[in-house]
């Protein structure tokens, strides 16, 4: 068993409701609903209530990673707006008494609803931690070897034999 109680949290009724649509009006010009799901931490982080990315190595986290749901309606109800509602149109090929070809043109209503889940979690592991920190070093010696080849043999001449002086203390033989 997931986090979720059930597979089917709501009825499509329900989800019209919360998305301020009537059941005459999606039937008749059609809708698009948006669900939304953000799973977020629903615990006070330093005092501050909100939302924030479940903490997985929290022992009872499933307590608290909790998702949060909002309906919206996507297209524009105005009666009045280019195209309302959520429609489309298809044209058939048919023949007449005659024989002649035609196309008949439908113009189809109904409901679509998209649903976006969104979410963060992380989990502390000491392997990721321990091979970023090695790259970061690496990359730093790596840096100073790249430096040392442009001020030595790429600088202007003046310069790189003042870098080449201090960078190596040069003996005399005895």
């Amino acid at each position: 068993q997931g986090l979720c109680s059930a597979a089917n949290q709501f009825t499509l009724g329900q989800m019209l409701e919360r998305a301020n649509v009537t059941e005459q009006e999606a039937f008749e010009t059609g809708a698009e609903i948006m669900v939304t799901t953000v799973w977020t931490d629903i615990r006070p982080f330093l005092g501050s209530a909100g939302h924030y990315p479940c903490d997985l190595d929290h022992s009872n986290w499933k307590e608290h990673c909790q998702p949060v749901l909002t309906f919206r309606r996507l297209d524009d109800p105005d009666p009045q707006a280019f195209s309302h509602g959520y429609n489309y149109r298809i044209g058939k090929p048919v023949a007449d008494q005659e024989g002649d070809s035609k196309r008949e043109l439908r113009k189809l209503t109904g409901l679509k609803v998209l649903f976006n889940v969104e979410g963060s979690g992380g989990q502390f592991d000491a392997v990721v931690t321990g091979t970023a920190l090695g790259s970061g070093l690496a990359l730093l010696s790596l840096a100073a070897v790249v430096a040392d080849f442009i001020l030595l043999y790429m600088g202007p001449p003046h310069k790189r034999e003042l870098y080449r002086k201090h960078k190596y203390d040069e003996e005399e033989p005895q």
